[in-house]
């Protein structure tokens, strides 16, 4: 196995292993998913079918004429729906919730002035930015 010796801490580290210190140069992740699963379908007929790929349920898919459900029903005259968005855009809702939790976490305090100082959190759209100030 080829591994190299990083020249800030000494540690030697092989393929797959992380190259940052930070993290002592441990073993990488596979984010590999295999085609194999193991559940009953109650959704593809009348009676429950027992899936074992992910090959098999989309060939029984075909066999049935059947597809994958897609709730986008576009207003008449245009491409968008009212009820659906882009997922990788939150909703306002979400961003102050976020907004709420961070502002929490960042709240320090200042032991000789007694006091608790929060940080000013805050959110811009298109695309999502978050921004923290001091």
């Amino acid at each position: 196995m080829s591994t190299t010796t990083c020249p800030d801490c000494g540690i030697e580290y092989g393929i797959g292993a992380s190259p940052w210190c930070r993290d002592q140069h441990a073993g990488g992740v596979s984010g590999a998913h295999g085609d194999e699963m193991d559940y009953i379908d109650w959704n593809l007929g009348p009676e429950p079918i027992h899936i074992t790929s992910r090959a098999q349920r989309a060939a029984i898919m075909r066999e049935r004429g059947l597809r994958e459900a897609i709730w986008h029903i576009p207003a008449p005259g245009s491409d968008q729906s009212p009820v659906t968005r882009s997922w990788d855009t939150p909703c306002a809702y979400t961003l102050e919730n976020a907004r709420i939790l961070v502002s929490r976490q960042g709240e320090r305090r200042d032991p000789d002035a007694g006091r608790l100082d929060s940080l000013q959190v805050g959110w811009e759209t298109n695309p999502v930015k978050a921004f923290v100030k001091a």
